[in-house]
């Protein structure tokens, strides 16, 4: 018998269905953790022969520790997003599977680009590409979003319009700080880091769509997942 979240996930033949939107979100996850892990191997403890001198030096540090600090709460905040878009998420075909990858290989190269701002702080060129990068896994983001709530085939029935458009215009939020990120690095590299704070912010912090998600039951509506 089938429940109101559709097929028993108990069912072998329902647990075929679940598995490939379930491989997504497992697949999101060894990645996203794989790569915020990374990130700390930049922070690298500093050699001294007087330990005068180690103080200094973690001081002199500091981009690094920034960078990384930025970098980790900016992936911690796109698997927050990517998570709570697979709550509504209840299909999947291969478009979403070629966009998902798409996305991970972006977010795999952030730490790269992290240890790039890291090492070269105050050069423009690092600040553009961790510019450039975090915008793209924005519009990535945005076009996976727009692709399974276009016509709705992707999400579950009763998903609020306005919890659509709400989210939409959130994630198109990311490309554009992204953009005035790499304008301010013609002016000064160390600003342009400051703009990506803002960006975590609107998914770390409460806002009017933790309403939506307190409203869906938890594991919802991932048991009824199934592959076109």
């Amino acid at each position: 018998m089938e429940s109101l979240l559709g097929p028993d996930h108990n069912h072998p033949e329902a647990v075929h269905r679940l598995t490939p939107v379930l491989r997504i979100e497992t697949l999101v996850d060894g990645v996203f953790a794989i790569a915020m892990t990374i990130l700390v191997l930049d922070l690298v403890v500093p050699q001294v022969a007087d330990p005068a001198e180690l103080v200094p030096r973690l001081v002199g540090m500091w981009p690094r520790f920034a960078i990384y600090a930025v970098s980790f709460v900016l992936l911690g905040a796109y698997w927050i997003a990517h998570h709570s878009q697979y709550r509504f998420i209840e299909r999947a075909d291969r478009i979403m599977l070629l966009l998902n990858i798409v996305f991970l290989m972006l977010v795999a190269l952030l730490p790269f680009a992290a240890s790039l701002m890291g090492e070269y702080p105050d050069r423009q060129v690092s600040a553009v590409f961790y510019g450039v990068l975090v915008g793209l896994i924005g519009v990535v983001g945005g076009l996976h979003w727009w692709y399974v709530t276009r016509d709705r085939r992707f999400i579950v029935p009763d998903v609020d319009l306005e919890f659509v458009t709400i989210v939409r215009r959130r994630i198109a939020l990311t490309p554009v700080l992204a953009l005035l990120a790499i304008g301010l690095s013609f002016v000064s590299t160390y600003a342009s880091l400051a703009v990506y704070i803002l960006l975590p912010s609107s998914y770390l912090l409460p806002n009017r769509l933790d309403r939506y998600f307190d409203q869906a039951p938890d594991g919802w509506p991932s048991f009824t997942a199934n592959v076109l």
